[in-house]
């Protein structure tokens, strides 16, 4: 039972991922978001492979001779897979790419409140002021 408790800070409950759309909206984040699982996975592999003792790694199966624990083997999968994920997101450069989307947004938004703040007619102190306001705000909400 301990093993279950453990792998709940790894995967979400079901109730997390069931109402969410099945459709991927940003797959640079996505797959930023699975490095990252990876990473966990890889970690609580880690964990558990750190808690067997050293006599603990092998062990006889009847008519099949000496095997691995398969703790030793999914720690040794999950090092692998994390390193093929970081390795592709560094050639990607996915890191840098969702940065510049982000700095588009940016600019997007600024223009478009500049544009509203202009249609508004309000004298130059007033827009000034909504200006002021609307960067307080976006600064809370960020």
């Amino acid at each position: 039972m301990p093993q279950n408790r453990n792998l709940a800070r790894v995967r979400p409950p079901m109730g997390e991922s069931a109402g969410r759309d099945s459709r991927i909206s940003n797959p640079l984040q996505t797959l930023l978001e699975v490095a990252e699982e990876a990473l966990l996975w890889k970690d609580e592999m880690k964990r558990r492979v750190i808690a067997l003792q050293a006599d603990e790694w092998r062990y006889e199966a009847q008519g099949m001779g000496e095997q691995v624990r398969a703790e030793i083997t999914l720690y040794e999968r999950a090092i692998e897979r994390l390193a093929r994920m970081l390795v592709m997101i560094a050639k990607l450069g996915i890191e840098e790419r969702l940065a510049r989307v982000s700095e588009r947004q940016v600019l997007l938004i600024e223009r478009a409140v500049a544009l509203a703040i202009e249609e508004t007619s309000l004298p130059p102190a007033q827009q000034d002021t909504l200006r002021e306001a609307v960067a307080r705000h976006l600064k809370a909400v960020s």
